[in-house]
């Protein structure tokens, strides 16, 4: 599919070197949950949408207002890229690779994907551990990674739209950190997706309120239970549960 299939409809963006970050439906829906707090807690403005004649015909209603699945937010030097449905698999491609132009044309610090990656041991871990994964221009920011006590990814396997992201930026020479917190495969993970909120609010030097997640995880769970369902639908059709069959981590 070419990657004139896609197109972001966003104005000029002044912000120099702004974060970009990007949260889609994947694993224990990871990346929807974080971007629906970080959007509150930074008092995120919406400037923008993402199209494609692949994407079904969904209108999503928020405060009385309809807007598209795919939207684009700003705040402070952050731009983050949200999707509230999973992505057809025949999309994926055009879709990383048009978000991955598009944000180097803004001279990002970096690309910061907010994903999950599953363990089958969820429910026995109280604090589920974080990792990263970074392309070539985003070493110099290793540093402040360690120094958050946040591990390097040295094994593994990555699938999805998350994978093509990264493989994109790599082709493009763009700073990208995939930040992969330990959740559950099937279940949206509040909890987790907390975790991985106060790992991103002390990268970006933010205040981000997590209490929400873990007050209403049960809420969170049932509301978001036909999008995990959509997203698990999606996932067995890109091959996302080799992440279980590939040991992500050695000893």
């Amino acid at each position: 599919m070419s990657s004139i299939d896609v197109k972001i409809n966003v104005g000029e963006i002044k912000t120099e070197k702004p974060y970009v970050l990007i949260g889609l439906p994947d694993v224990g829906l990871i990346g929807v949950i974080s971007a629906a707090q970080l959007i509150k807690s930074l008092d995120m403005k919406p400037i923008g949408s993402i199209d494609s004649d692949q994407l079904p015909p969904i209108a999503v209603i928020h405060d009385t207002v309809p807007m598209g699945p795919l939207r684009v937010y700003a705040g402070g030097n952050v731009i983050l890229v949200v999707s509230e449905i999973p992505l057809p698999p025949a999309l994926i491609r055009s879709f990383s690779k048009e978000v991955v132009k598009w944000a180097k044309s803004l001279n990002p610090a970096a690309i910061l994907s907010l994903a999950g990656i599953p363990v089958p041991n969820r429910m026995d871990l109280d604090q589920p551990g974080i990792y990263t994964v970074t392309s070539e221009p985003a070493k110099n920011m290793l540093a402040k990674l360690e120094a958050m006590q946040v591990q390097k990814l040295e094994e593994g396997f990555m699938a999805g739209p998350y994978a093509s992201i990264l493989n994109y930026c790599i082709a493009e020479v763009v700073p990208n950190i995939t930040f992969l917190v330990q959740s559950h495969m099937n279940y949206p993970d509040p909890g987790a997706a907390a975790i991985l909120l106060e790992a991103i609010a002390k990268f970006l030097n933010v205040t981000v309120d997590i209490e929400p997640l873990l007050e209403q995880a049960e809420e969170i769970r049932l509301r978001m239970r036909d999008t995990m369902k959509r997203t698990r639908d999606t996932m067995q059709q890109v091959d996302k549960a080799q992440e279980y069959e590939i040991p992500a981590f050695y000893g």
